[in-house]
């Protein structure tokens, strides 16, 4: 899909900064990026996980001389500063702060993955940049388009602590080399075994259909029907058809899936653009 306009993800978030010596070091035990090899001012984006690996956050981070500046792309504010603030020793030598706000501005594109695609902090009162000024900003149902077909993952929406990064298409934000950090030894372990439970898929209905009910799979021969995964997201189009993404189940990725109506209404599963897959 494309709109016929040029458009840009218009984001304002609140913007924290970890000052301190061992920033970088406190960064690396906490996050799945390697910030000891950072060498540039550009934003990291980065997993913050839970001890067994459940994604908790997506953050972006951008190392500055005084330490760090970063903001939660998605997850939930107050968690992710209380848990930071709770693993911070006198010996990390850090500290963590609000420093206000930043507009934070992304190209929108359906050829390359929203890890890829160019963005830009920029402060509250800073108007676009030259190269963007021409682009529109995207409403809501332009946004929501973009991001089911990118399959970007919502806290509590494709993400509650009881997925990885893994099953949500985020290898790309893991470093696999860096050593020990939070939530380290199951990535290794799953990364070792190449095998999710589960994985985010985009899905849109091959007819007009109503709020969905559950998504399964039908055995033809007997009428058997399984739960095949959990609907996360889903938008209606203007067309009555539907979009959306959910977590499927591994043994039903290769089979035919339908929404749970009257009648049942098959779908089409395709691979998020977004979507970085696990490899050993």
């Amino acid at each position: 899909m494309n709109f016929s306009r040029a458009l840009l993800w218009d984001l304002t978030l609140p913007e924290f900064r970890i000052t301190g010596e061992g920033t970088r070091k406190f960064l690396q035990g906490q996050t799945t990026a390697d910030f000891l090899s950072v060498t540039s001012t550009h934003e990291v984006q980065t997993c913050w996980l839970s001890p067994t690996g459940r994604l908790r956050a997506l953050l972006e981070v951008k190392l500055v001389p005084q330490g760090a500046e970063f903001v939660i792309l998605s997850g939930k504010e107050k968690d992710v500063i209380n848990g930071l603030e709770r693993v911070i020793f006198p010996s990390d030598k850090v500290k963590i702060e609000s420093c206000g706000e930043i507009r934070r501005v992304q190209k929108i594109s359906f050829q390359e993955s929203w890890q890829g695609t160019p963005f830009k902090w920029l402060s509250i009162d800073q108007s676009l940049p030259n190269d963007l000024k021409e682009f529109s900003l995207a409403n809501d149902t332009e946004l929501e388009i973009w991001r089911l077909h990118q399959g970007l993952p919502m806290f509590e929406r494709e993400f509650n602590e009881n997925t990885n990064p893994y099953e949500l298409g985020l290898s790309n934000l893991i470093n696999h080399t860096k050593g020990c950090y939070l939530g380290q030894e199951t990535m290794s372990k799953l990364k070792n075994v190449g095998y999710t439970k589960q994985e985010l898929r985009f899905f849109s209905s091959q007819v007009p259909v109503d709020i969905p009910e559950g998504l399964i799979s039908k055995n033809i021969k007997n009428d058997m029907r399984n739960i095949a995964g959990k609907i996360t997201s889903f938008l209606i189009l203007d067309s009555g058809y539907l979009i959306g993404l959910a977590l499927i189940r591994k043994d039903f990725l290769a089979k035919s899936l339908f929404l749970e109506s009257s009648p049942l209404i098959g779908i089409d599963i395709n691979i998020p653009i977004g979507f970085s897959k696990l490899k050993n």
